[in-house]
């Protein structure tokens, strides 16, 4: 049989192929040479989903290096998370039972409850086991050790960034570049979820921020790194405690062109991380349709950290990035500060005045702004923009939200729109807690009024009752 199929003339194989779900393809290209050949071209491998594991960044540069493969990859979902240190089985044992006790905690009580809260919830709690034997700890831990010596000997050594990197630069049709790192709203993979089970922890589970780096900024750099020209670039520049890069990597200049970027819940210290990269990462979006970006600050100095946030946000750092994607078409931008009462950015320093010809969607979550700058910002895209979504919020001296509000509706007819999240007025850092309405987040146990505002907005309905 293997035979007669080889003889077969190429355009009949890929006939054959055609009809063949992933699974016989699989298994018709075991048969021969030329079917294994031609059929890898059925195999689709249009994402690369990475962690911070030996196994997986091995598993990137072999994707890479692969003559057929590497051509088709167009999106790099880079799950980032990495154990934290725990220095004793004591500290672990404690940790792993926090972990359990939270969990346990955060099961709803209204089993009848269909928000999305309650999906999240079960996907935490999904595959969970809530309690283990003496012998189920302790090889736990061993394989907690395992893992962590593993990430350890990972950054030591710059696997990350060199296999980051070169497999960047070997991807000719990337257009899409995810990074996430554990953060409330988020739940682990389940490629992430199998990779840490034996150590009892899951990355994204951590509950508390790392101590001795901020989240997501190695990642972020190595990411950025294979983005643009790593040539000119050291990570010394960029406040990491490693070497220089070049003599590392030896790469020549590469660029790619971004469609999409997400960076989820990492530390605000991208930005400036973010200087010495501008006039090559420039290049790198200028083509960019969807940006998702939430930064998080580090909750210990939350209000220290919201006032450099929003120092660095003044000189105009992020305003010169966000103004070379011209095509962009949806816009996320904010902050994960669950217990904060900070905004740590205004509107006017982020975008200024710019307008963005073709976008249709924007949230923005967490920021400050006067009622006019927030406004204007919405009418410069009415002509475009469908849906807008606004969620913790301060409007800059003592404004009614409520004719905010009823502005907004008049603005443009929306698809979607919805307010929601404390709604604050006045200026930051006052002894008094000046915020005007505490609507329910969408999935949240109180999400009654994200349903009155949504209709509001959207002109479905012309009654607006917030309590």
């Amino acid at each position: 049989m293997a035979s007669g199929i080889n003889t077969l003339p190429v355009e009949l194989i890929r006939q054959i192929f055609d009809c063949l779900p992933v699974r016989d393809v699989k298994r018709l290209r075991l048969t021969c040479t030329k079917p294994a050949l031609i059929g890898t071209e059925y195999l689709s491998l249009s994402e690369v989903h990475l962690i911070y594991t030996w196994n997986s960044f091995t598993r990137l540069r072999e994707i890479s290096l692969h003559p057929f493969f590497r051509r088709h990859v167009k999106s790099i979902y880079y799950e980032g998370d990495r154990l934290c240190f725990l220095d004793s089985l004591d500290a672990w044992r404690s940790y792993v039972t926090y972990v359990e006790d939270t969990l346990v905690a955060s099961k709803p009580k209204d089993p009848a409850s269909q928000g999305s809260q309650s999906k999240f919830v079960a996907a935490w709690r999904s595959d969970r086991k809530l309690s283990y034997t003496d012998q189920e700890m302790k090889a736990g831990w061993e394989n907690y050790q395992a893992c962590y010596k593993e990430q350890k000997h990972i950054e030591d050594s710059q696997m990350d960034f060199r296999e980051i990197v070169g497999a960047i630069s070997r991807f000719p049709r990337l257009e899409t570049v995810k990074l996430s790192i554990g953060h409330r709203n988020s739940c682990p993979s389940n490629y992430l979820k199998q990779s840490f089970a034996k150590t009892l922890i899951i990355p994204k589970e951590q509950f508390a921020i790392f101590r001795h780096e901020r989240p997501g900024l190695r990642q972020y750099v190595s990411l950025m790194m294979g983005l643009i020209t790593p040539d000119r670039i050291s990570t010394h520049s960029l406040g990491l405690s490693t070497i220089g890069l070049r003599p590392v990597l030896g790469l020549t200049e590469h660029s790619a062109d971004l469609r999409v970027l997400h960076l989820d819940a990492i530390s605000w210290h991208v930005l400036r991380a973010a200087d010495p990269f501008v006039c090559s990462l420039t290049r790198a979006i200028r083509r960019l349709q969807n940006l998702r970006l939430v930064l998080k600050l580090e909750p210990e100095t939350t209000d220290i950290e919201a006032e450099k946030c929003r120092e660095n946000l003044e000189s105009g750092s992020l305003f010169c990035l966000l103004t070379s994607a011209t095509d962009l078409e949806s816009l996320h931008f904010g902050f994960d500060t669950l217990y904060s009462d900070q905004q740590p950015a205004r509107l006017a320093d982020i975008f200024g005045k710019q307008r963005w010809g073709s976008l249709r969607e924007v949230a923005l979550g967490q920021i400050q702004t006067t009622e006019d700058d927030l406004l204007a910002f919405l009418k410069r895209h009415k002509a475009t923009l469908k849906v807008i979504l606004i969620q913790n919020m301060r409007l800059e001296y003592s404004v009614a939200w409520i004719e905010t509000l009823r502005k907004i509706k008049n603005i443009a007819q929306w698809d979607s729109a919805l307010v929601c999240g404390k709604l604050y007025y006045g200026q930051q850092n006052t002894s008094e807690d000046n915020f005007q309405y505490d609507i329910g987040i969408e999935g949240s146990w109180d999400e009654n009024q994200c349903a009155v505002v949504r209709d509001y907005l959207t002109r479905k309905s012309q009654v607006l009752r917030l309590y």
